[in-house]
């Protein structure tokens, strides 16, 4: 279907309430029903198309069209009149029509325009042109009980209220949602801003409470406990005796020399607190070392094997720089410092040389000195101690361990012979030699028991007798002293318990 062509000449007069109103052709259609008109178009003059017309929409036109005719008169309007030459145009459909072509004379535009506007609004109210007796759209549902049809539905416009009220909630749905956007940034620099504060404040707060308790910190006698240290060395060494009362006195000691010097401007000055342990294998020299780093809180710890860390003799010198290095750089002020080194006895000319310069390096003012503690760990004057142990002990059946005083071992260190301590001996760089005595079998149950409920195993006499026929011991009349002390007590634990198990 083509479109509808309601104006092909582009002449408005032929326009009237939607329908196209031709005059009557010159000619009377085609019997055939060819009619000059397009299937678009409408014949008025067909009868099919007056039984179709409602009454109201006749009656209607009648009236509109004579109150219009009797204005124009009135106001000696003439509206039409024919020409004498007439134009002919083909139809769509190949047939011929001819028309006279309306001349438009001058009349009234005021006039015009309101009948105009007149038959306009009152067509448009009526509805589109279609009666409601045509049965084509009698599928349609009536929606609104107050019109006849969907044909006659009156168009609506937005009105001017609504498109006000359309307008002035977008701005305010606009509106809101900028003052949403402005108060998140608010909120977030709020949130920055206060987050910042938060930060100077602890920073500011650090930085005071270091300056106020920096002095304290550097008081290291607050780290070290000396009954703290005594009761830890007597529920965990067994047979040491002397190590384990003579070792927190020096510490202690020490630090209060320290303390006391701390805040003076005396020329008293403080060396390391150096020790020397000597005893068999086993006896416990590296456990109490272990024990007496861990009691102080806070500690810097250096520990060195001399077999390992310092095995050719040939890089002599190197030692000497390296270990004198080595102890100075671990030294720091608000702490105690903790250096073991273990198998002194090992040990070649130039290490000794290098620790020796070490402790002068470290030996200061007392109130500018850093605490540190060195321990020389070896087997020196290991026999020696045994037997002067085991004399004491047979001598008097009813002498203890614990009446082997320092005294009767002291006369052990002093001797002629040149040993790798005689040179820190001759510059009195060693406080104290500590002597570990030998240990006993009784001992070495205690260390069996301890390390079963460790690991949490049976502490039953057959397991114990099981771990002690691993070990070696010494008969000598009364005593039966143990030949590695409790250094391999771990490993036969784990040797005899889980072969057990599996």
């Amino acid at each position: 279907m083509e479109p509808m062509d309601l104006d092909s000449d582009g002449d408005t007069s032929y326009r009237h309430r939607g329908l196209r109103w031709y005059p009557e052709p010159t000619s009377p259609p085609d019997s055939k029903n060819n009619s000059n008109l397009s299937d678009m178009d409408v014949d008025i003059n067909s009868p099919g198309y007056a039984n179709q017309t409602s009454n109201t929409e006749a009656d209607f036109l009648s009236s509109a069209m004579s109150s219009a005719m009797s204005l124009m008169q009135n106001n000696d309007v003439t509206v039409f009149q024919p020409q004498a030459n007439t134009s002919s145009r083909s139809s769509r459909f190949g047939n011929s029509r001819s028309y006279s072509t309306p001349a438009i004379f001058k009349t009234e535009a005021s006039t015009t325009a309101a009948l105009a506007s007149s038959a306009y609004d009152k067509v448009r109210k009526l509805g589109f042109g279609i009666p409601d007796s045509d049965s084509t759209f009698d599928h349609f549902p009536k929606e609104d009980s107050s019109h006849s049809s969907l044909r006659q539905r009156p168009v609506s416009t937005p009105s001017s209220t609504s498109l006000k009220d359309l307008t002035k909630k977008s701005n305010l749905q606009q509106s809101a949602q900028e003052h949403f956007v402005k108060q998140n940034k608010g909120s977030s620099c709020c949130k920055c801003v206060l987050l910042l504060q938060v930060v100077l404040i602890l920073a500011v707060a650090l930085v005071i409470w270091n300056s106020m308790d920096v002095q304290h910190d550097c008081q290291p006698n607050r780290y070290f406990k000396r009954k703290v240290l005594k009761m830890d060395l007597e529920s965990n060494v067994f047979g040491q005796p002397i190590a384990t009362k003579l070792i927190p006195v020096k510490i202690e000691e020490y630090l209060n020399k320290l303390d006391k010097y701390k805040n003076t401007t005396t020329e008293v000055t403080c060396k390391p607190l150096v020790l020397s342990f000597h005893g068999w294998t086993g006896v416990g020299k590296n456990y109490i070392s272990k024990i007496t780093a861990d009691s102080v809180q806070s500690a810097n710890i250096l520990n060195l094997i001399v077999p390992y860390h310092f095995p050719h003799g040939a890089l002599e010198a190197e030692y000497r720089e390296q270990i004198h290095q080595w102890i100075t750089s671990n030294s720091s002020k608000c702490a105690i410092n903790v250096v073991v080194i273990d198998e002194m006895d090992k040990a070649f000319e130039g290490v000794v040389e290098g620790i020796s310069s070490a402790i002068g390096a470290l030996t200061q003012p007392c109130n500018t000195a850093n605490a540190t503690l060195i321990f020389l760990l070896s087997n020196s004057h290991a026999v020696e101690i045994n037997q002067a142990f085991v004399k004491f002990s047979l001598e008097k059946p009813d002498r203890n361990r614990e009446d082997f005083s320092m005294e009767l071992a002291s006369s052990l260190f002093t001797t002629s012979t040149k040993l790798w301590y005689t040179q820190l001996l001759e510059e009195t760089l060693i406080d104290a030699f500590v002597p570990f005595l030998p240990l006993e079998k009784r001992h070495v149950v205690q260390c069996i028991m301890r390390d079963l409920v460790a690991k949490k195993f049976s502490t039953d006499s057959g397991s114990v007798d099981k771990i002690l026929g691993e070990l070696s011991f010494t008969e000598v009349e009364r005593l039966v002293l143990s030949n590695t002390g409790c250094k391999r007590v771990a490993d036969k634990v784990d040797l005899v318990m889980l072969g057990r198990h599996h």
